[in-house]
């Protein structure tokens, strides 16, 4: 396979302007809009927002022709008003949802990019195979050679060393098509309890002596996953968990997400060879009750990024990218229930 640079990846994908994607995308980027990221590994950070993320609320207008038409019209419980969106750095169409404050923050910092109306170019109103094609990166699978677009990205890589341990992670139970035909993927919910299966206390270091025997030389694809399995629980053990320190102060909120991504930033400042994250989170399919729903998911994800971004700062300046999208968005009717 033709090795090729992240850049020359990201700007051959559309994946600048997040183009041709799901519902509204958010990509941030620590060098998105600079003029490149020293040598060294980068880190992709793919969130996949499931459920169906309304960005018409994440970023509502907030002027223009059809303002009324919004607010009166097409959302007349439901849209945002002008007066109480946050405004955004040359932007007088559009702010952000109240919620958002932090991304908002880093939207008029320069760090982030947002693209409105993107999707599949067939309409498809199951969550499950829009979330396939997604994953895919592509409506047939015949077009993507078997593999999930992660896979495709994290191949195209020139910084994976040969014997690469933990290069591309989901910290969660579920696994994802965007990693399909990518076998070392690992999954991992807990990092502290990635580890063998213990028994009486006695038994553990013949347990471990003869584990290592068994995949000493593997030959066999499910020998060599093995063999990366338990060198991976070996290297996730040596890190200590419980004492993380995020960079410049940084405080994750108490969240699923926040640990998700905690976990993620932990891996990468460890020096292990991760290039590749997908982190799933799930609750954005608000159909009843949406504006306290939605708010308080907005909350707990534009929190969950700030810390992420500052974590990572300023010493991975230039080396992260992070995309978030959603398999589709809502219509821009309101629905009955709200």
């Amino acid at each position: 396979m033709k090795k090729i640079n992240r850049r020359q990846f990201i700007q051959g994908s559309g994946l600048i302007t997040l183009s041709g994607l799901g519902g509204l995308q958010l990509g941030l980027a620590n060098s998105l809009l600079g003029q490149g990221a020293p040598p060294g590994r980068d880190l992709l950070v793919y969130i996949f927002l499931h459920g169906g993320m309304d960005g018409l609320h994440m970023v509502p207008p907030r002027s223009g022709t059809d303002y009324s038409h919004y607010r009166n019209t097409l959302r007349p419980n439901l849209s945002i008003a002008d007066t109480e969106s946050l405004a955004l750095n040359g932007q007088s169409a559009f702010g952000m949802h109240p919620a958002a404050v932090e991304m908002a923050d880093l939207f008029n910092r320069n760090k982030m990019a947002i693209v409105h109306a993107t999707g599949l170019t067939q309409s498809n109103r199951s969550h499950f195979e829009a979330t396939k094609f997604m994953d895919l990166g592509a409506q047939n699978l015949g077009q993507t050679g078997g593999t999930g677009w992660l896979t495709r990205y994290f191949q195209s890589s020139v910084h994976t060393p040969d014997n690469a341990i933990i290069s591309s992670v989901i910290p969660g139970y579920d696994n994802t098509d965007a990693f399909l035909g990518d076998p070392t993927a690992l999954s991992m919910s807990n990092p502290a309890d990635f580890t063998l299966a213990e028994g009486h206390w006695t038994w553990k270091d013949q347990q471990a002596e003869t584990v290592n025997q068994l995949y000493q030389n593997p030959t066999t694809q499910a020998g060599i996953i093995g063999a990366q399995t338990l060198y991976a629980s070996q290297v996730i053990q040596s890190i200590d968990w419980e004492n993380y320190q995020p960079g410049n102060n940084a405080v994750y909120p108490d969240s699923q997400l926040g640990d998700q991504l905690k976990t993620v930033a932990q891996l990468y400042r460890s020096n292990v060879d991760l290039e590749v994250a997908y982190v799933p989170t799930g609750g954005w399919d608000t159909h009843d009750n949406q504006s306290y729903t939605f708010e308080q998911l907005t909350t707990g994800l534009s929190a969950a990024l700030s810390a992420f971004y500052e974590d990572l700062q300023p010493h991975y300046q230039g080396r992260f990218t992070i995309i978030l999208q959603s398999e589709f968005g809502s219509r821009a009717y309101q629905n009955s229930a709200n």
